[in-house]
């Protein structure tokens, strides 16, 4: 898939795409990956456009014994 996202030069598991104020993460273990975004219409997207490809499970709790918790922006 090429979505115009660029490789780390630090670690080659994690993506951007984007700029400073308004970019997204990508970051890819084995047979899974963990989308960090700021604004949600990228990362809605992001993943349809994988979905096509992929079977995508959404809103994981925990992954790799580390802990999820939305918190909403004020």
């Amino acid at each position: 898939l090429n979505l115009g996202f660029k490789k780390s030069p630090h670690e080659p598991c994690i993506y951007s795409k984007g700029v400073t104020s308004n970019v997204t993460f990508v970051a890819l273990y084995v047979d899974g990956f963990l989308i960090f975004w700021k604004n949600k219409s990228d990362s809605d997207d992001l993943k349809r456009a994988i979905s096509f490809n992929f079977k995508v499970k959404d809103c994981i709790k925990q992954y790799l014994g580390i802990r999820f918790r939305k918190l909403k922006m004020l």
